[in-house]
């Protein structure tokens, strides 16, 4: 067997609680880009991935304030991407929503 030389990059993507947008974003959400031209995003079964926008792209969004504060919470920690989980543990530092 030959050894792979070949490089490439590897992301960390955290896990969060889906409980930190609200259940309208969820809905949205999990329609996909048809529902919400303003996240890129790939639903699954228990929650979704996200692409973290850029803070200069947020005003132009005009995202829900619930997933804009997600992104916030995404570009202070310096991720790229964020996959938000139903069985996930929620986060201090953002808001929760019962649903």
């Amino acid at each position: 067997m030959s050894q792979v030389t070949q490089k490439f990059d590897v992301d960390i993507i955290p896990t969060i609680s889906t409980c930190h947008v609200s259940e309208e974003t969820a809905k949205a959400l999990d329609k996909g880009d048809k529902e919400c031209p303003w996240a890129i995003v790939a639903a699954y079964e228990h929650g979704w991935f996200l692409y973290v926008q850029p803070l200069d792209l947020l005003d132009a969004l005009e995202m829900p304030a619930d997933l804009r504060e997600v992104m916030e919470w995404g570009n202070r920690h310096r991720v790229q991407w964020l996959r938000l989980d139903c069985d996930a543990t929620g986060v201090d530092d953002l808001p929760q929503y019962d649903w």
